[in-house]
């Protein structure tokens, strides 16, 4: 999980570009909502639905153009704003949600419809089980560390993208963040739709 968490993807620029947005203290909300998409992929897959995403290719397609669709949308508003000649605050402040309810749920999105997390969950973790011993427990212990390595590494990558925004102090480099994040995005969505 640590190798997952590490390399970067769409999760790391949902961090990075929510701490340069708002720096790291409500950038973290969007990575509390990708530790619950990582519960509840492991609900899911705890109860057997990870069999229905193998036996039915389609649902995991399905899965990943969702999130291919969602990161080039974040991607391309990021990348229009950039555009406008006065922006509000900072940089992303109109395509990264603004409330801790609202970035909660933008890293849910992301995390949910994450090819890797997806990987992590369904491929991977099945791996480790027994099916000799209580199942329950298992994935629980499993939860707890991913859960544990997840949220320190993307409060990392939060916290690279706060040192971001400290250093912008005129709007020409607001604009060059949105863009450098908004085309993060969308390389992301490109690899997520190519699987």
């Amino acid at each position: 999980m640590a190798v997952i968490s590490l390399t970067p993807g769409a999760g790391a620029v949902a961090s990075m570009s929510s701490g340069a947005t708002y720096g790291w203290m409500r950038g973290i909300w969007t990575a509390v909502g990708q530790q619950l998409a990582l519960v509840f992929l492991l609900m899911v897959a705890a109860v057997g639905l990870s069999s229905l995403l193998h036996t039915v290719p389609f649902a995991f397609f399905v899965m990943q153009l969702a999130g291919a669709m969602y990161l080039a949308w974040i991607g391309i508003r990021l990348i229009l704003q950039s555009f406008h000649e006065k922006q509000m605050g900072g940089p992303g402040r109109q395509a990264i949600p603004s409330t801790p309810t609202g970035m909660i749920r933008h890293g849910f999105l992301v995390n949910a419809t994450n090819p890797k997390a997806l990987l992590a969950m369904f491929v991977i973790t099945p791996r480790f089980l027994n099916p000799q011993e209580a199942l329950i427990p298992q994935y629980a212990i499993m939860g707890l560390c991913m859960v544990t390595i997840d949220i320190v590494v993307m409060a990392g990558y939060t916290g690279v993208g706060a040192s971001v925004l400290r250093s912008l102090t005129e709007s020409r480099w607001r604009r060059r963040v949105d863009r450098l994040f908004g085309s993060l995005f969308l390389i992301a969505a490109v690899i997520v739709a190519r699987g």
